[in-house]
């Protein structure tokens, strides 16, 4: 049984891994690193904050760029639904992301 679980979490980890590789890529052949976005001071891109204020660190930090510059938002602050509703709030009814 354990070994079934291994292998379902292995093909969940290898289509994260195969979806963010695609979407990398997919920026690069439109000109765009990923990596070098210009939302600091003087162009020096801004890490990504957890609504405590801790940055977040490795692949985590270049997602949150991508997806921030897709959709044009200027925050640096991130959460989770469960962040936030520890914290009060509640996501509106019909809402996705």
């Amino acid at each position: 049984m354990a070994s079934k679980a291994r292998a379902a979490s292995a093909i969940i980890t290898s289509d994260v891994y195969e979806r963010i590789t695609k979407r990398i890529v997919e920026q690069l052949e439109t000109g765009t690193r990923p990596w070098m976005q210009p939302w600091g001071g003087g162009g020096t891109p801004v890490r990504p904050l957890r609504h405590n204020g801790m940055a977040y660190r490795g692949i985590n930090t270049v997602l949150l760029w991508m997806t921030a510059a897709e959709n044009g938002y200027a925050s640096r602050y991130w959460m989770t639904y469960k962040q936030a509703a520890e914290l009060g709030g509640q996501v509106r009814k019909g809402e996705t992301s």
